[in-house]
């Protein structure tokens, strides 16, 4: 983030840009958190199954969020 920005400066500023613009910048993390559970949290044995699960239903939560939002505020102009 840079120097002196908010989250929510942030936000602001990439909601302002259109649909396939957010889409092309959020992709690569999602695909990168899911990625980065799978391998280093949902097969580790030395984790309690609670912790595993804790961070499965908070993926899951977000992804409902993310889902939710998108169909609320789609982007001006349709795209």
């Amino acid at each position: 983030m840079p120097l002196g920005w908010s989250p929510n400066e942030v936000a602001a500023a990439v909601l302002r840009k259109s649909g396939c613009a957010v889409l092309a910048l959020t992709s690569p993390i999602e695909l990168f958190t899911q990625f980065h559970y799978r391998k280093s949290i949902r097969e580790d044995a030395d984790l309690s199954e609670l912790f595993r699960d804790d961070f499965l239903f908070h993926w899951k939560e977000k992804s409902n969020t993310r889902s939710s939002l998108s169909a609320a505020h789609p982007a001006p102009g349709g795209r």
